[in-house]
């Protein structure tokens, strides 16, 4: 049995829906797999239709529903993003999936392309979590603002495998209520830094397959991270078990222009909501932002559109392209 874990509210049901597509077409022979969705409001029509759509699936696999108080998170920070107050459900796995020794979670904004098998067999070696290091992985500044050392790595939260038991043995709750209070401005990406900075004596790595971050298609200007992993990103690019849209623009978005965004399309299509009318992304501008916009409008300030997306995702670098 696997046991697969979401956070979401009701904007996200559709592409949460699109992932548990994407891993029904992909796991057709594993035994069977229950999903754990975790909201503070999901609607009951989306949770029926979501029931009726698993059930008509066969026997191998389970949905479950977990309504939490969202005033948990009250005082947790934001600050100027794209994200809400859902982001920081993840933090109650252990405690909402009682009974249950191991789970992976996975953000609503990935879709599963090969077998969860490998994934889910992974030995946590005693660590609480294990995951894919982000692209600030080897940003100084990262580990000076969570104070622990680099060594440790810094680790995107999108996916991971979670080792529960391991996990319960710390309040993380209090502990993360702590870190709001006492230094909201350092959790820069919000339950991503707490659960690198509770953990960061407790987490594994994981190949970058088990997570294509959006930055590892692009350009090298978005990286912060050692040559040396590059291998590994390369052969991650040509065979992904799990694509990570983790931009602001998103498949369901006009800008969005990630080269796996018609697998999203033809996941959505499996789905209770098969019609998808994409619409332009409403950024949140800081003022500094805002200032440049004006400037440029007035012909007082040019901005330098440059190339993003590689010619060829699977080639990391150009040749005597030093980039550290």
């Amino acid at each position: 049995m696997i046991h697969i874990a979401f956070n979401l509210d009701n904007n996200y049901v559709t592409h949460c829906a699109t992932v548990i597509a994407s891993i029904i077409d992909n796991n057709t022979n594993y035994c069977s797999i229950s999903f754990h969705l975790i909201s503070a409001d999901l609607s009951s029509p989306n949770k029926n239709h979501l029931k009726d759509w698993i059930k008509s699936k066969g026997n191998s696999y389970q949905i479950f529903f977990y309504d939490i108080d969202k005033t948990i998170f009250n005082d947790f920070p934001l600050g100027q993003t794209y994200l809400n107050i859902t982001c920081y459900y993840r933090l109650l796995i252990p405690t909402l999936l009682q009974g249950i020794s191991k789970a992976i979670y996975l953000d609503c904004d990935t879709i599963v392309l090969n077998s969860l098998e490998s994934l889910w067999n992974t030995t946590l070696e005693n660590k609480a979590w294990a995951g894919v290091r982000d692209r600030i992985n080897d940003y100084i500044r990262v580990y000076n603002r969570l104070d622990f050392p680099l060594k440790y790595g810094y680790f995107n939260d999108g996916v991971m495998l979670l080792n529960l038991d391991e996990m319960r043995k710390v309040d993380i709750i209090s502990i993360s209520k702590e870190l709001a209070k006492n230094i909201p401005l350092a959790l820069k990406n919000h339950e991503q830094d707490i659960l690198n900075k509770i953990f960061y004596r407790s987490k594994q790595p994981l190949d970058f397959k088990y997570n294509l971050l959006e930055y590892y298609i692009y350009t090298e200007e978005w990286l912060y991270l050692d040559r040396k992993y590059y291998p590994e990103i390369i052969e991650a690019c040509k065979n992904p078990v799990i694509v990570h849209f983790c931009m602001p623009q998103k498949p369901w978005h006009v800008e969005c222009i990630n080269p796996y965004k018609e697998l999203y399309y033809k996941y959505r299509k499996m789905t209770p909501w098969p019609e998808l009318k994409l619409v332009h992304k409403k950024e949140k501008l800081s003022k500094k932002q805002k200032l440049k916009l004006a400037l440029e409008k007035l012909g007082l300030y040019k901005v330098e559109q440059k190339s993003t997306l590689r010619k060829d995702i699977n080639n990391i670098e150009e040749p005597n392209n030093v980039l550290f």
